[in-house]
């Protein structure tokens, strides 16, 4: 009998910052890697965010796809918009500190989700994996990429960070 398992690393900071994390899970029935990458560097007064997500994916279940993003979301969509069983995105987030704990951010991103290669079957992906549009395609393929921005007003609280965005 085949058995799968999961293997799962992260690494983060002192203040509990979360800086990279890797996911592999391998089951008879899918499997599913993510590797994520937050970083951090500050100058001047401006503290800036990069981002990086890519997750691959074969005949994944639809609570284990991939939305643009990840928990963070994607400027300009709702969460859980744009699933497929690949992605690839980046974003930038620039911070300034504008009075006492708030800060104004300032953050943009472009990235891709789809489905179809990935599962080996031709297969646009099932209607019913959620809201937004269904892209087909590979890892890096040439359509269905998009671009977002936000602008807002950030503080951190004991119960964690407080955002306003647009």
């Amino acid at each position: 009998q085949t058995v799968g398992g999961r293997i799962s690393i992260s690494r983060t900071t002192a203040r509990r910052r979360k800086v990279a994390r890797a996911e592999l899970i391998l089951t008879p029935e899918y499997s599913r890697g993510l590797v994520e990458l937050n970083l951090h560097a500050a100058t001047a007064g401006f503290s800036f965010e990069p981002r990086i997500r890519a997750g691959y994916g074969r005949n994944l279940p639809p609570g284990r796809y991939f939305n643009l993003g990840g928990i963070e979301g994607f400027p300009g969509l709702h969460l859980g918009e744009f699933p497929g069983d690949n992605e690839l995105s980046l974003a930038l987030t620039i911070r300034h500190r504008v009075v006492g704990p708030i800060s104004l951010r300032l953050g943009g991103a472009v990235g891709r989700t789809a489905f179809g290669q990935t599962t080996f079957s031709g297969d646009d992906g099932p209607s019913r994996a959620g809201p937004g549009r269904h892209n087909s395609g590979d890892f890096l393929g040439s359509e269905g990429w998009l671009a977002g921005g936000r602008i807002g007003l950030d503080t951190a609280t004991p119960l964690g960070e407080i955002r306003v965005e647009y």
